[in-house]
C-alpha cells in the first residue's frame, strides 16, 4: 500500500491545535499535585458507513498522555491506528477489494468520578482523522486513495487501580468528521471504538 501524507498545511495546524488545547486545558484545571500518565490500549473500531461498514471491527491500537487537574478533570492527548479489510465491497463505482488504515490525533478532557478503586469518567474533545487506504476493482487496477478531516468525539469509561501508578481501563468513544472524499466519493468516519489499556504514572 502506498502511503501519501502531506507533512505541510493543514496536517501541521492539525498537529498543533490539538497540542495547544491539551496544554491549554490542562493549564486551567492545574493544581500543585498534579501528576501525569502514559495509557497504552487495543480494541475494536467500527465504521458506521455504507462505504467503509464492510471493513466491520477494525483492530485499533492507542497510546495516550493525560495530565491530571483539579476536580476531576483531566487533560488527554492521544494517538490511534486502525486497519481493516473487506472484499466485493461497492465502492468507487464497481466492486472492489478494500483495505484501509486510519490515523487520528486527539485531544480533550475527562470528568473523573472517585469511587474507592474504580473511577468511572465522561469525556469529550477534538480530533484530527487521516484515512489511507487502496482500492482494488475486481479485474482492474489498485487506486491509491487518502483524504483527512477534523472530528469530535464524546464518550465514557472507567479506570481501575491496579495498584501504585497503575491502571486498567474501558473506554468506549463516539466519533464523527467533516464529509470526507476519496476518488469523488463522499463519505462520514462515523464510528464506535472500544479500547482496554493499561495506564501508567509518572
Amino acid at each position: 500500500m502506498t502511503r501519501r501524507f502531506d507533512i505541510r498545511g493543514t496536517t501541521l495546524v492539525s498537529i498543533a491545535a490539538a497540542i495547544a488545547v491539551f496544554f491549554i486545558a490542562t493549564a486551567c484545571a492545574a493544581v500543585p499535585s498534579a501528576s501525569g500518565s502514559v495509557h497504552v490500549g487495543a480494541g475494536t473500531r467500527s465504521i458506521k458507513d455504507p462505504l467503509l461498514e464492510e471493513l466491520g471491527g477494525m483492530a485499533v491500537g492507542t497510546v495516550a498522555l493525560r495530565q491530571e487537574g483539579g476536580n476531576g478533570i483531566v487533560g488527554e492527548l492521544g494517538l490511534a491506528y486502525a486497519t481493516g479489510s473487506a472484499d466485493g465491497v461497492e465502492a468507487l463505482g464497481t466492486t472492489s477489494d478494500v483495505d484501509a488504515e486510519f490515523y487520528e490525533l486527539s485531544a480533550g478532557l475527562r470528568k473523573y468520578v472517585e469511587l474507592g478503586p474504580i473511577r468511572p469518567y465522561i469525556g469529550a474533545g477534538v480530533s484530527r482523522l487521516w484515512l489511507d487506504g487502496q482500492v482494488s476493482p475486481q479485474g482492474g487496477p489498485s487506486i491509491d486513495a487518502s483524504a483527512s478531516a477534523w472530528g469530535a468525539y464524546v464518550g465514557g469509561g472507567a479506570d481501575l487501580i491496579l495498584g501504585p501508578g497503575m491502571t486498567a481501563g474501558l473506554d468506549v468513544r463516539y466519533g464523527w468528521t467533516d464529509r470526507m472524499d476519496v476518488e469523488g466519493q463522499g463519505f462520514d468516519a462515523e464510528s464506535i471504538q472500544t479500547v482496554l489499556s493499561l495506564g501508567w504514572s509518572f
